[in-house]
């Protein structure tokens, strides 16, 4: 029994909005660091959307009412969603290194200091010879750095995406190569 009408759907979905609401707050800082709390409910009532759309108490065995079946399939569905968040949140840790697992979120405290490549390069990272070849982002992005920021606040700060950081890092890192190299 596939819910057909778009109204029914919808009546239906009010019904979730409470297991959205409490699967946000419960789960927010353990499933993403680049998505706000509407955007996770957004993420959770489409799942709910999708699972109420394909639900079918047919294939269900079981002597439980089909409003108990239908209740099941969505909560799985949803938690299936959060799951899967937060494998992705493992993942953007394992690329990014200890970053992730200090950050949460939120800025850093002002005694923060940079990361340890900053550190050992901030002379020549901050040379004017070595500044004068780079683009305003990679410039950007050395000073968030140097401030004290992690690299996934500094990457949702400048809107970067994942891979298109990672290769602004390569070049910002061959740059200063080059420059220690011709020193």
């Amino acid at each position: 029994m596939m819910i057909q009408n778009r109204s029914a759907i919808e009546a239906k979905l009010e019904e979730y909005e409470g297991l959205v609401i409490a699967t946000t707050k419960k789960w927010r800082y353990a499933i993403t660091y680049d998505l706000s709390d509407d955007d996770i409910k957004q993420e959770l009532r489409l799942k709910v959307w999708r699972a109420l759309n394909s639900f079918d108490p047919t294939k269900w065995n079981g002597s439980v009412t089909d409003i108990e079946k239908e209740r099941r399939h969505v909560f799985g569905a949803v938690l299936n969603r959060v799951k899967d968040l937060m494998a992705k949140k493992k993942r953007e840790e394992e690329i990014l290194g200890e970053d992730c697992q200090e950050d949460r979120g939120k800025r850093p405290a002002a005694h923060k200091s940079p990361s340890p490549w900053i550190m050992e390069n901030r002379d020549v990272c901050m040379d004017h010879h070595v500044l004068s070849g780079m683009t305003n982002e990679q410039k950007l992005i050395l000073m968030f750095l140097n401030a004290g920021y992690s690299r996934v606040e500094t990457m949702a700060l400048l809107s970067f995406k994942e891979s298109a950081f990672k290769r602004e890092l390569v070049v910002i890192s061959e740059h200063v190569k080059a420059y220690q190299a011709s020193s």
